[in-house]
């Protein structure tokens, strides 16, 4: 890609903290500890950029969660320990800085999306100041999807709740490589970034990236989207109608455990993305499908 063909259009952040958080370029900041690279969003959203961005968020756009609904970030003690030893050493002129910062990003974004300069690359999935966008999930997040799924599709529900972080990654055609995807119109204004807009690639002179990204701000205060049940995809079956009868048929459907588990689609279930367990009747299954799928290979 040629810089100057999309410097109108992709622009890059210029606070050298907010960089590092986006796209793992050093912060060059000797008072700060330094962040890897793989922190950054971009590079797996590694928990101090992620932690750093959704504060910068909540600040901006006054987003609070419930209690118990709050997001947890932290999988280790070494990641617990990294990040209070970065952000004790943050001032406040540091954090408004790089927020006026990704103000800006967000505000051209915005104008370029609401403008219709970029109708091309959405077509017929952007309607009504609404883009239609897919996210993938996987592992434990994706068995309680298909958990939710199969209760709302057996009791009549054409639409089930998801807890999301603050800022999750969504695709504008095909999400990543995940076992269950789902699209959802997203508000416009609820569009944090995109690399459409926004350099995302972390090399230098390059602003552009295959991948056509965005990063989606989730303000309710208890975490929940509504997603429905048509709009989900099971990447690893042909459809969601072989995952229900390949259930039942192997035994291993209870009306009990779903009914105790799920009482209504509705309901607040006070857990974040890294708190849901994976059910066991989803484990059992995944098993004893892998099994099966070796044994046609042999």
């Amino acid at each position: 890609m040629i810089y100057e063909e999309y410097e109108k259009i992709v622009v890059r952040a210029r606070d050298p903290l907010l960089l590092n958080m986006i796209e793992g370029f050093p912060h060059n900041l000797s008072e700060l500890p330094r962040v890897d690279s793989k922190e950054s969003w971009i590079n797996g959203s590694g928990i101090i950029g992620r932690l750093f961005l959704t504060y910068l968020v909540e600040q901006m756009f006054n987003i609070h969660r419930l209690p118990f609904c709050e997001e947890q970030f932290y999988k280790t003690a070494d990641d617990y320990t990294a990040a209070k030893k970065f952000f004790a050493c943050l001032s406040w002129e540091q954090i408004a800085k790089a927020m006026q910062d990704l103000l800006r990003l967000y505000l051209h974004t915005q104008e370029l999306l609401k403008s219709g300069h970029l109708n091309s690359e959405f077509g017929s999935k952007k309607s009504d100041g609404k883009i239609k966008l897919k996210h993938g999930v996987s592992l434990n997040y994706a068995h309680v999807l298909i958990a939710h799924t199969l209760y709302a599709s057996r009791h009549g529900y054409d639409t089930i709740q998801l807890p999301t972080w603050v800022l999750s990654s969504y695709a504008c055609k095909k999400a990543y490589a995940r076992d269950v995807e789902f699209s959802v119109w997203i508000p416009i204004e609820d569009i944090l970034l995109s690399s459409l807009t926004v350099a995302f690639s972390g090399i230098p002179n390059c602003l552009r990236t295959s991948d056509k990204e965005f990063i989606v701000i989730n303000r309710n205060s208890n975490g929940f989207i509504d997603v429905k049940v048509a709009d989900i995809c099971f990447n690893y079956f042909y459809q969601e109608q072989q995952l229900k009868d390949t259930i039942r048929d192997i035994g291993l459907y209870s009306e009990t455990y779903f009914k105790n588990l799920y009482p209504k689609p509705s309901m607040l279930y006070n857990f974040s993305p890294t708190q849901l367990k994976e059910p066991a009747i989803i484990r059992k299954f995944k098993a004893i499908y892998n099994f099966f799928q070796q044994m046609k290979r042999v």
